[in-house]
């Protein structure tokens, strides 16, 4: 299943590319940063140009994303219970809860944040955005580190460590590398909890407590070509912008990848379907203006 936002007008097979009506970019979040400079296997370039245009997202409201809301606040008290968890940061923390979305229109990095009213953000570059998922304070309110927290099935949790350290996988650093830099240019440090569910979880994810088991708590640097990575995706950013020629944008995919083949083919399945809404006769008595549609 997909979101499809765009304005279609062409895909052209022969050269690999699909023109659409340009809408409002989105911002490069932390979860597109990584895909924008090739460092995420499970996402893609086109895939998130097609995002960033508005055109294609893979859809948000699943089971595994409404486990994640519902354990996500379990995790964050979680944390603020084991403070020895992170004493690699010093002692003497608290856990300051995130801006509610709503407050900020998804964005803590905007100007419409309360975060950026406080000074508690730094916004020198207007193109990036995303959410946090808390920090880690010390106890002068001063930020010790960002938090991030993810859920993963039990299945991956090998994923997670290698040679028995816990190793975060560098999408997710750059992920909470770039809240880091946007906070902050002098804020380094990132605190990962990670809750591990089994299939049952994702069900019931309102009877998944936290422990010693199913969570994991490790604090990493920020990433060391963070500043690096954030130009390139900028670079990416205005030539993608640039391509934005009377009002339409062109994005190539690559012939062969097959998350690419299967984006093109979920774009191609609901611009049909919306052909065929369209065409489809309409009720009786209503017409398009009456319904809301374009007027002559």
């Amino acid at each position: 299943m997909s979101n499809y936002a765009g304005d279609m007008v062409r895909i052209d097979r022969d050269n690999h590319t699909v023109t659409f009506s340009a809408n409002k970019f989105k911002k490069i979040t932390g979860t597109r940063l990584a895909s924008i400079v090739d460092r995420n296997a499970y996402c893609s370039e086109f895939e998130v140009a097609c995002d960033i245009c508005r055109l294609f997202s893979e859809e948000v409201d699943n089971k595994y994303t409404r486990a994640g809301k519902v354990i996500e606040p379990k995790i964050r008290d979680y944390v603020r219970k084991h403070p020895e968890k992170m004493d690699s940061l010093g002692s003497e923390f608290k856990i300051e809860e995130p801006i509610d979305p709503d407050q900020c229109w998804y964005n803590h990095f905007g100007k419409s944040s309360p975060y950026y009213r406080k000074g508690l953000v730094n916004c020198d570059h207007p193109d990036f955005g995303g959410m946090v998922d808390g920090y880690v304070d010390f106890a002068d309110g001063t930020r010790a580190a960002v938090l991030e927290i993810k859920t993963a099935g039990i299945e991956k949790r090998e994923s997670w460590f290698q040679n028995g350290e816990f190793t975060v996988p560098e999408h997710y650093v750059l992920q909470a590398s770039l809240y880091c830099k946007l906070t902050s240019p002098e804020l380094r440090k990132i605190v990962f909890a990670v809750g591990f569910l089994e299939e049952k979880d994702y069900e019931d994810p309102e009877s998944w407590e936290p422990n010693e088991d199913n969570t994991y708590i490790g604090v990493t640097d920020s990433h060391p070509e963070i500043d690096i990575v954030m130009f390139d995706a900028q670079e990416w950013y205005n030539n993608l912008r640039s391509r934005a020629s009377n009002g339409r944008v062109i994005v190539e995919w690559t012939p062969g990848n097959k998350r690419d083949e299967e984006v093109v083919a979920l774009i191609e399945e609901f611009v049909e379907k919306q052909k065929a809404e369209f065409t489809a006769p309409f009720p009786s008595g209503k017409t398009p203006e009456s319904m809301g549609g374009f007027s002559t």
